[in-house]
């Protein structure tokens, strides 16, 4: 179990030598899968309690593409990994897959002529369109 520790110094709900005095832990240890973080019984670093059970405690592993970093954060590229917490691509690098016009929905997806990536789609910038709705196309000046 990889335990953060409280400001106290405390690890898995146990308060240790002259802190016993100081022990803002519930009375009952904290159960195995948890830690005592600044008085309150938590899961471990890399876990997470998503179905809110007692009975099932620490039950979600927050280190996969499903729930990367809490609880339902999914990758939203099948591509990407997640690393400390963070959905990352395949050259271990994180991307705004909403924003980026380099990696537009995708790690892998540029956008092309221009276009701008929003809400994970390339599209035409403000001004332009795309009439006929090829990409091949492109976007046009409607302003003019």
């Amino acid at each position: 179990m990889s335990c953060h520790s409280d400001p106290l110094g405390r690890k898995d709900g146990h308060s240790r030598g002259l802190l016993a005095a100081l022990a803002t832990c519930p009375a009952t240890p904290c159960a195995a899968d948890r830690c005592c973080i600044a008085g309150v019984c938590q899961c471990s670093d890399g876990q997470a309690d998503c179905d809110g059970l007692q009975a099932t405690g620490c039950e979600t592993l927050t280190t996969t593409t499903a729930n990367c970093g809490r609880c339902g954060n999914k990758c939203p590229d099948s591509a990407q990994t997640c690393k400390t917490g963070t959905c990352t691509c395949p050259d271990g690098k994180m991307y705004d897959l909403t924003s980026d016009p380099n990696h537009c929905g995708k790690c892998s997806v540029s956008c092309k002529d221009g276009r701008v990536c929003r809400s994970g789609v390339c599209m035409c910038p403000d001004g332009f369109q795309n009439c006929d709705g090829l990409q091949s196309s492109g976007c046009i000046d409607i302003t003019s």
